[in-house]
């Protein structure tokens, strides 16, 4: 693997290992489940995304401002809760 991407993967594990990017993790990944249990897979992937977009847009305007690493955050969120999602029985998480 050239240095380069060792670095850039180095870094991006620094990153994502911050206690603000777990937090994306963690709440996407329970919003995911909770959405699912409500509505439909598109329609809770779609408001879990937005949500976290929302979140992010309101920190450019008021926060410390637009991280896509915490984007980066919730999607690793959203996969992993899919993952489960996918695994548990049948009829357990559509409405």
């Amino acid at each position: 693997m050239p240095a380069g991407w060792r670095a850039w993967l180095l870094h991006l594990r620094n990153k994502l290992h911050e206690e603000d990017k777990q937090q994306h993790i963690e709440w996407s990944f329970w919003l995911t489940h909770a959405a699912c249990l409500l509505w439909p897979l598109p329609w809770a992937l779609a408001a879990v995304t937005a949500t976290g977009l929302c979140k992010e847009i309101w920190d450019a305007r008021y926060g410390s401002g637009f991280c896509w690493y915490d984007m980066l955050g919730n999607a690793i969120g959203i996969a992993l809760a899919l993952m489960m999602i996918c695994l548990a029985p049948e009829g357990l998480y559509y409405p």
